[in-house]
């Protein structure tokens, strides 16, 4: 229920006003540059780890992929609002791809780069 919840608040991310989306996305890079970084400092732990702290890296990257899902609601924006959105978002994939030490976020982040450039792109045309 909290779940379905959460997602709703991404979901609906499309109704928020201009000003507000463009520092909902801010704040959401800001929160993955901090999971990001954390899940870095814990992939290099002990081989001794439990379970559940094995599965903290992976889960690190759940602002991520929700910043991914919030481009994608808002690709129909004018311009304007939506070039100001895709400032910090897209440094922030690019950051994420580049400068990440982990191989399966470069991976997302180049994989994400890829598909809301081709949505733009088939949507411009």
């Amino acid at each position: 229920a909290l779940s379905v919840e959460m997602d709703r608040v991404y979901q609906r991310s499309s109704r928020l006003d201009g000003d507000a989306i463009v520092a909902f996305a801010k704040a959401l890079c800001a929160v993955s540059v901090a999971e990001l970084q954390l899940s870095e400092s814990t992939d290099g732990d002990t081989p001794a780890k439990s379970t559940r702290e094995k599965q903290v890296p992976q889960a690190r990257t759940y602002s991520l992929q929700r910043l991914v899902e919030v481009a994608h609601h808002n690709l129909n924006r004018i311009r304007l609002v939506w070039s100001k959105m895709w400032v910090p978002v897209g440094k922030h994939l690019v950051a994420a791809a580049t400068a990440s030490g982990s191989a399966s976020h470069a991976l997302y982040a180049v994989d994400s780069l890829r598909q809301l450039t081709a949505v733009l792109l088939s949507r411009d045309s």
